[in-house]
């Protein structure tokens, strides 16, 4: 396949948005409303942090953003940026801390205290680590929370009839030991434990920041 045909803002990722919010680690999108009325309540949604966030707005009538905004729900989503190796720093404490500043520019915007919001894949543990940190201050910071393929046990997913046979134990060995060696995933180890989904080159979304 050639990727070079798709281009985000042209025919991938179309459902319109503006930036509201530019950070180190992502940007925040706030799609459009398509209703007349919205609910009370936004979403932010949580992509995973190492895939795309358009493989949730692929083209018209095949994106989940669009069902959403055109269903009344006001919307934003992360986008978060690829890694370079001058990031190498950047480890779950700075990804869980870049969800919460995404979660406050939402309650400013919005007005509303507590969104919905939904994760998917690596960002799950993430947002819900947050929700115990949120708990812990007594701060009701969440509304409703939908996750998607959320890896929150590892162990059993090994386990799991079906799941457990794709695990390829030579492949585990060389995770358990690139994590005995370092105490985080560099971008150099990255590709072995799963960074390979990001689109090489790209990374900030073809959408015009909001002035």
């Amino acid at each position: 396949m050639d990727f070079r045909s798709f281009k985000v803002g042209e025919n991938l990722a179309v459902t319109p948005g503006d930036v509201v919010m530019q950070h180190e680690m992502f940007e925040l999108i706030q799609y459009a409303p398509q209703t007349e009325q919205v609910w009370h309540r936004p979403i932010l949604f949580v992509p995973s942090i190492i895939n795309k966030y358009y493989a949730f707005d692929l083209a018209p009538g095949r994106s989940l953003f669009e069902f959403l905004v055109k269903s009344g729900f006001t919307l934003f989503s992360m986008v978060f940026r690829n890694p370079s190796p001058e990031h190498d720093h950047w480890g779950m404490e700075a990804y869980i801390e870049a969800i919460d500043a995404a979660f406050r520019t939402v309650q400013e915007i919005s007005g509303v205290e507590d969104p919905h919001t939904i994760a998917v894949c690596g960002a799950a543990p993430l947002v819900v680590s947050l929700a115990g940190y949120y708990a812990a201050l007594g701060e009701c910071n969440i509304g409703s929370m939908t996750l998607f393929v959320a890896p929150l046990d590892t162990f059993g997913m090994t386990e799991t009839p079906g799941l457990g046979a794709f695990v390829d134990p030579k492949l585990n060995d060389v995770v358990k030991r690139i994590v005995a060696e370092a105490p985080r995933c560099s971008t150099s180890s990255a590709p072995v434990q799963g960074r390979a989904g990001h689109a090489s080159g790209e990374e900030w979304p073809a959408k015009p920041m909001r002035s």
